[in-house]
């Protein structure tokens, strides 16, 4: 019986240890395993894009009502 070194783990492992990159099932667990991943790190993009969205309409809400603040001095001070 041949035996292999995992060296991440320390384990020994024989012939009857499934190898995680051609079985089947290992396949299956990597892919739901990218997947979760993926769908983890699309929600902290929707949170990403969130915050800029909530920061853009910040800025044009304070550019608007400055532009009216300005607006409105620049009326008054104005001779008529």
């Amino acid at each position: 019986m041949q035996h292999n070194y995992d060296v991440d783990s320390g384990a020994v492992l024989n012939d009857t240890t499934p190898d995680l990159l051609t079985s089947g099932s290992g396949r299956g667990h990597m892919h739901a395993d990218a997947q979760t991943l993926a769908m983890m790190l699309q929600e902290q993009l929707d949170v990403i894009n969130n915050e800029i969205r909530l920061r853009a309409l910040s800025v044009i809400a304070h550019h608007h009502i400055y532009t009216e603040a300005l607006l409105l001095f620049t009326l008054n001070i104005l001779p008529s």
